[in-house]
């Protein structure tokens, strides 16, 4: 497999690889939006403050199902793209869940 193919392939994942205004379209961020709370996690704080462009490695994070990890991990990625002017397509998600990519 090539890496054309690889992209190709994980392209669902990552929405951010061809529009910019992906979030807008997010069914898990777009809940969020609208959930009564709207606020972001004290982990996301934390998390901004090392994802940074300049950083230099990979961030896990695990737990226990449906406590908001992958929601998590689209507000940075958002972060990222929106107030850190990271190139989009420098951003690399995949989910290790068996669920359809655009949950």
């Amino acid at each position: 497999m090539n890496i054309k193919e690889l992209r190709r392939l994980l392209e669902p994942y990552n929405p951010w690889w061809k529009d910019r205004h992906w979030y807008k379209y997010d069914l898990l961020l777009r809940n969020f939006y609208n959930s009564m709370l709207k606020s972001e996690p004290r982990l996301y704080y934390h998390l901004r403050r090392i994802a940074t462009p300049s950083a230099y490695g990979v961030i896990t994070i695990r737990g226990p199902r449906r406590v908001g990890k992958t929601t998590l991990i689209k507000l940075l990625i958002r972060y990222l793209i929106e107030e850190k002017n990271v190139d989009p397509r420098a951003i690399f998600y995949i989910s290790l869940d068996y669920g359809s990519p655009l949950e």
